[in-house]
């Protein structure tokens, strides 16, 4: 199944997608990107309240999130701030593919490449490889081929402006 990448500048709050992915630190701390996306309150209630952990790779869907226009808001966990590198980001990227791809999400903004602290062309290139290795399925010589119902084929990794140009390479 070819999937198609591309980089957009848009306000991802005022976008219209199938489904939305953001990073959650553990214990409650919030990227600055996913911070604005919690305007009333949802994300912070739901790890106030014990309800997602936010370990690296853990996901929680929330199905027609509140001051969106997403149908689906992917949690994704980063584990704990301090310890965030590549290979956290990579996990997560690597969950929320397969969370978004079994949940039906044909299409999917990713909002990973927009956490602060990390090199965006590196963020890119890790969220893009994870996606596609958590994705890939070798079936040409199975007799039993698994199908997925709506199958994942449009991601979209948000990158700010200024950051596009290296986001682009």
């Amino acid at each position: 199944m070819a999937r198609t990448y591309s980089i957009k500048t848009d306000d991802p709050i005022t976008e219209r997608t199938a489904c939305l992915i953001a990073g959650v630190f553990e214990k409650g701390a919030l990227p600055e990107i996913t911070r604005r996306l919690d305007g009333d309150g949802q994300i912070a209630a739901l790890l106030r309240d014990g309800d997602f952990r936010a370990a690296a790779g853990d996901t929680l869907l929330i199905k027609h999130p509140r001051g969106l226009r997403c149908e689906r808001l992917l949690l994704t966990g980063l584990g704990p701030r301090k310890e965030f590198d590549d290979h956290a980001l990579r996990k997560a990227a690597a969950a929320a593919a397969r969370a978004v791809n079994a949940g039906g999400a044909r299409q999917a903004g990713c909002l990973l490449t927009r956490i602060e602290g990390q090199d965006v062309s590196n963020a890119v290139r890790g969220t893009v490889e994870s996606m596609e290795a958590a994705l890939y399925r070798f079936e040409q010589l199975k007799s039993d081929k698994t199908k997925v119902r709506h199958p994942l084929t449009r991601i979209a990794l948000y990158a700010d402006t200024r950051s596009t140009t290296a986001a682009r390479r």
